[in-house]
Parts: structure tokens; sequence; C-alpha cells
């Protein structure tokens, strides 16, 4: 040891209570007691003296190998334990017997909004498609923007709108052709005279002007028919020649 002359003092108020460096014990009050030149360590006397010097790590006289009188179980690893030593083994993989050929992708679920747009669609066929097919275009469309690569029924969103588009055009032609149209017909049932005998007992000019007589009956589409009467002109041919009020037949 390059210093091993301590200070030795009784332990004093600043000494007491303060543990031993080589022991761990508590310095009693007038225990004699070394304190080491180099880093002010405190020890049991009789422990400088048992270890030889200063028991800290800090200080360069330390004997890191001292041994204290008490029972104590100290763990000591050799340099061949340490390179003699093997990791301990890693967790095992979870997926050690994994075959990509055994993947099944997982089942893609329905597009929900499209299917109800697909619906709207087929029901605005027999329904009134005006109406019917727009809710059925702006579902489909919607469909269509939230659509996702692991869901399906694109199809559904687009031939909503493409049936949408059919419903509107169709209801579109039909009801032009059903109510726009004015297909005005002449009623010839009261060209019979229920009693022809009465009307031959009149003068010519009479009867002719009661043979001539008729009712018009006009029909525009859905309710909106027209009835009036009116006064055949000529016959020719099969053909009436009827002049009568232009409200009867016109509906504008």
């Amino acid at each position: 040891m390059q210093n091993s002359n301590p200070f030795i003092v009784a332990a004093g108020d600043r000494e007491a209570g303060t543990d031993c460096r080589a022991c761990g014990r508590e310095l009693e009050l007038g225990e004699s007691t070394a304190i080491c030149r180099d880093c002010g360590t405190i020890h049991h006397e009789t422990c400088w003296k048992l270890q030889g010097g200063c028991g800290s790590y800090e200080c360069s006289t330390g004997n890191v190998s001292f041994t204290t009188d008490r029972d104590e179980d100290t763990l000591k690893i050799s340099s061949e334990e340490l390179a003699s030593a093997e990791p301990l083994p890693s967790r095992a993989q979870a997926f050690d017997d994994y075959d990509p050929r055994d993947y099944r992708p997982p089942d893609r679920r329905y597009n929900r909004i499209a299917i109800w747009a697909f619906v709207i669609a087929l029901l605005g066929i027999p329904l009134f498609g005006l109406v019917t097919g727009v809710v059925a275009m702006v579902v489909g469309c919607i469909a269509l923007a939230g659509h996702t690569s692991n869901r399906r029924g694109l199809w559904m969103g687009a031939m909503a709108i493409l049936i949408g588009l059919l419903d509107i055009l169709g209801w579109s032609v039909g009801l032009y052709y059903f109510m726009g149209e004015n297909r005005g017909f002449v009623s010839l049932q009261e060209f019979a005279a229920p009693d022809l005998a009465s009307i031959e007992e009149l003068p010519d000019h009479l009867g002719r002007a009661m043979r001539a007589n008729v009712i018009v009956i006009s029909d525009g589409g859905f309710a909106n028919q027209g009835m009036g009467s009116g006064v055949i002109l000529k016959l020719q041919d099969g053909v009436a020649w009827i002049v009568t009020n232009r409200h009867v037949i016109d509906h504008d």
C-alpha cells in the first residue's frame, strides 16, 4: 500500500454515527477511528488494519478484496465464467410455420349505400321515377365517393346512377305522351236521333239543324278533358267537319 498511515482519532460528534467504509457498521462515540489521508473516508481502526488500508473505491490505496468478519455471502464472478456465459435464448417466433400459400384474404363486405341506391333506382321503374330517379342518382354518387377497395358493390352504385337517369327520361317521355299532348276526339254518338219520326215531322230546315248538332268530348290527358256542343258542317267519306268552341278542344 502506498499510504497505510491514517489519522487515528477517537470518534467524536462528527465521526460518531458514520458507517465504516469497510464493514458498514456505525461508529460509536469514542471508538478508535481511522481516517484515510487521501479521501477522508472513515473506518474502524481494526477494519483498517485488517484490510491493510482504505476500503473506499475512490481511494487508490483501497483494497476491494477485503472481507469482514461478518457472515455474509459474497458473489464472485471470474473472467472464465464471464467468457463461458451464454445469452438467454430469444423468444420463439410466433409464425415460424407460416406459409404464404395458406393466406386467405378476409371476406369483403358489400357497400350498403350502393345497395340502397340500386334498390331505389329499381323502385323508380314502377313508381314515380322523376323523384326516385333523382334520389337514386344522388345516393349512387355518395356510394361511389365513399367506396373503398375492401368493399364490394361498385357496380351497384354505377348502375344506380344509370338506371336513375333512365327513370327520369322514361317517366318524362311517358308523362308528356299521356298528359302533355292534346289528343281530342269527337263523339258521334248523338248523330242517331232518339226519335227519328218526330224529326221527320219537323220542317226541313229544322230537321237538318237537329241532325247537325253533336256533342264533342276531348281528352287532353289525366284530369284534362273537355266537353261541349258542335255543329256538323260537312260529311264526306265518313269524315265529319264540325265547328265548336275552342275551349272544348284546346286546354292550354
